[in-house]
């Protein structure tokens, strides 16, 4: 979901440019962080030991690409998570 989507989404589209980019960027650290919670419950012990080796080593696109061959589509999941929380809001 781009960020227009999202500011329309949760209806921004009137406000300020500074208000809509710390609600985009407020939006996606809340759908990162439920992300990796989701993903670590996900993972069993050998995994997740893996997962942060990887991550360590070579930072965060290659962590997450291994995550998307060992367990879970990460960009699905994201989007699933963002309109999740879009609903959230909404209601």
């Amino acid at each position: 979901m781009t960020d227009e989507k999202i500011i329309q989404e949760l209806g921004f589209e009137k406000s300020p440019d500074n208000t809509k980019q710390e609600v985009v960027a407020n939006v996606r650290s809340i759908i990162n962080n439920r992300l990796m919670l989701l993903v670590d419950e996900m993972l069993t012990d050998s995994q997740r030991e893996e997962f942060y080796t990887v991550s360590e080593a070579s930072g965060e696109e290659k962590a997450r690409h291994w995550l998307d061959i060992n367990v879970v589509n990460t960009d699905e999941l994201y989007e699933s998570l963002l309109q999740d929380y879009i609903n959230e809001k909404r209601s």
